[in-house]
């Protein structure tokens, strides 16, 4: 019961390093009922880049939107997507369109050119 009660006062919800199934999110929303549920995207060299709730990800689903849907970009972050060929390559071109799968392409004061101290 105490578990349960102290579930019930959870307002966030995070899930970060890899995609969860819509499925997956909503079973684990119904633990934490008073909580808003983001799947916030990120990388090594960036941290949050982007954020989406398990609402937005219902709304792409619903959409039939074809790949991962990463929500949104955060402020200071600028997201453009390179498409991907017919080969499924990234084509270098770069797109601030809604709806694009393709190569994620992010700037922002806090994102890094390369690993520090990779080796």
């Amino acid at each position: 019961a105490d578990d349960r009660a102290a579930l019930a006062r959870v307002r966030s919800l995070l899930s970060a390093g890899a995609p969860l199934s819509e499925a997956l999110l909503t079973r684990a929303a119904a633990l934490v009922p008073a909580a808003e549920v983001h799947t916030p995207y990120g990388m090594t060299e960036g941290l949050l880049l982007t954020d989406v709730t398990l609402e937005g990800i219902r709304d792409a689903a619903r959409r039939g939107d074809a790949g991962v849907c990463v929500g949104s970009p955060v402020d200071p972050v600028d997201i453009r997507i390179s498409p991907l060929d017919a080969d499924g390559a990234a084509t270098g071109a770069l797109t601030s369109e809604p709806g694009v799968t393709g190569e994620i392409v992010a700037a922002a004061p806090h994102v890094h050119d390369r690993y520090d101290r990779l080796y």
